[in-house]
């Protein structure tokens, strides 16, 4: 791993923000054109005005869509940490022999102490 794909790792959590960002002022746009554009309907002015309001809506929702999808499904820093740490840790065999090593010990250290309190018991 190189220091941009660190940089980036560590970015995330400003990208999921800024897309958080965008949803909720393309969301707000949205909303804003459609109370105006039932309003003009209403008073019968939306023909005139109807070439407008395809160059608002129509990039507001797909602004709205794509950094909403981006905002719920792009991880954290730290679930991108767990997704690119966790396979490397159980697919080391070193770290498995420390636990098996550890294992060992502590069932030897068990043995060790359940003999000398049988002794004192006895």
């Amino acid at each position: 791993m190189n220091a941009w794909t660190i940089y980036l790792l560590l970015k995330l959590d400003v990208l999921l923000g800024v897309a958080k960002a965008f949803t909720i002022l393309a969301g707000g746009c949205c909303a804003a054109s459609t109370i105006v554009l039932i309003a003009s309907i209403v008073d019968n002015w939306y023909p005139k005005y109807k070439k407008v309001y395809k160059k608002i809506i129509i990039p507001s929702i797909l602004t709205f869509l794509l950094a909403g999808t981006i905002a719920t499904l792009a991880p954290s820093t730290k679930q991108m940490c767990a997704i690119y740490l966790i396979p490397k840790i159980a697919n080391n065999e070193k770290i498995q022999n420390i636990g098996d090593k550890s294992l060992t010990l502590i069932e030897q250290k068990f043995e060790e102490w359940v003999d000398d309190i049988t002794k004192k018991i006895s």
